[in-house]
């Protein structure tokens, strides 16, 4: 049967009418790395910083209590990271550039 009653036992409950989807990037500090290899830049973005991965759940159930400061952050994430990912193509296209004038 391709198309089972909504009563059949096989039937697949009907997909949600719309859930966003949220997306928050999570950077752990333990151990420096994140210090050491990633740009400046990254440390005045929204992305949530923790001291260690035990901490995360904790601070993102924080953030889940206020949907809307949620929202707005993750809003603010997208923001920084397009922002970010302009200068760093930018910087690609001047170096591309720069090596294609000395050859």
């Amino acid at each position: 049967m391709l198309n089972p009653s909504p009563t059949h036992p096989r039937a697949r409950p009907p997909p949600p009418r719309h859930t966003p989807t949220l997306i928050l990037q999570v950077i752990e500090l333990a151990g420096g790395y994140a210090r050491q290899h990633l740009p400046a830049e990254y440390f005045d973005s929204p992305i949530l910083f923790v001291e260690t991965w035990e901490a995360a759940p904790a601070m993102m159930m924080e953030l889940v209590k206020d949907t809307g400061a949620l929202i707005d952050r993750q809003k603010k994430l997208k923001e920084w990271y397009n922002g970010f990912m302009k200068k760093v193509v930018g910087r690609l296209e001047a170096l591309l550039e720069a090596r294609r004038a000395m050859s």
